[in-house]
């Protein structure tokens, strides 16, 4: 997941592992903060972010489409995540598919690239999930300060409590 705000992204650290192992080409400045903060994804740390500000960074990351971006998501409905996810899913099948019923020679040539394409999607549903399930309060973790995604959680947070406080 990554988040844009003031001329930054700001990028958990689960998608950055998978990017790195997973991705032909990063910008070197990318490569040595990450592996320059030596890190091992956790389920403790999964969901840190990650600030990059360098114009080539953020450039790199805004190119990165199969990166979920948590801005588009979080204005969204809880309906309309789901239905988010549930198109990605189809791509995901509809490549299988199409692959299942290629002749076996055929199978074989295209093997890395489809199931790249398929774990591809696999992670974009799991990272749409997740944020669904940090829209419902269901998975815990703390967007990067300054960003209008904490500030608009906190404002919701704090309108919740004066509402309550009103009701009394």
């Amino acid at each position: 997941m990554k988040i844009f705000a003031n001329n930054k992204v700001y990028v958990q650290k689960n998608d950055l592992t998978y990017l790195l192992h997973n991705a032909k080409e990063i910008p070197t400045s990318i490569f040595e903060k990450v592996f320059n903060g030596i890190f091992i994804v956790t389920d403790d740390n999964r969901y840190e972010f990650i600030e990059f500000s360098k114009p080539e960074e953020i450039e790199f990351f805004k190119k990165n489409e199969w990166m979920v971006d948590y801005n588009s998501l979080d204005s969204m409905t809880e309906e309309q995540i789901i239905e988010y996810g549930i198109q990605i899913n189809k791509k995901r099948n509809k490549i299988a598919e199409s692959f299942n019923k290629l002749p076996k020679k055929e199978r074989e040539k295209q093997y890395d690239e489809k199931t790249s394409q398929i774990d591809l999607l696999e992670f974009q549903i799991m990272s749409v999930r997740d944020i669904l399930w940090h829209k419902q309060g269901n998975l815990k973790f703390d967007l990067p300060e300054g960003t209008h995604a904490s500030y608009f959680k906190k404002e919701k947070g704090l309108r919740k409590v004066l509402s309550m406080l009103k009701r009394k």
